[in-house]
């Protein structure tokens, strides 16, 4: 496993969570990235969803991903 998937890995299972706000806090840019890898090439059950969040800028819409059960 790559060591920012690892990282990812590691976040989602110690949180159960994680947004792209989270992630790049460990320089993680491309979450949706990482998050295909986990399902496709490590078997990894992940769910997503829309989350709306608030910026400096007004409001947008961020994906949440939680692992699968």
């Amino acid at each position: 496993m790559k060591p920012q998937t690892k990282r990812v890995a590691d976040f989602l299972t110690k949180k159960g969570r994680i947004t792209p706000r989270d992630a790049m806090r460990f320089g993680c840019w491309r979450l949706g990235a990482r998050i295909y890898e986990l399902r496709n090439e490590h078997g990894f059950s992940i769910n997503s969803r829309l989350k709306t969040v608030r910026t400096r800028d007004g409001v947008t819409r961020v994906a949440e991903y939680s692992l699968g059960r």
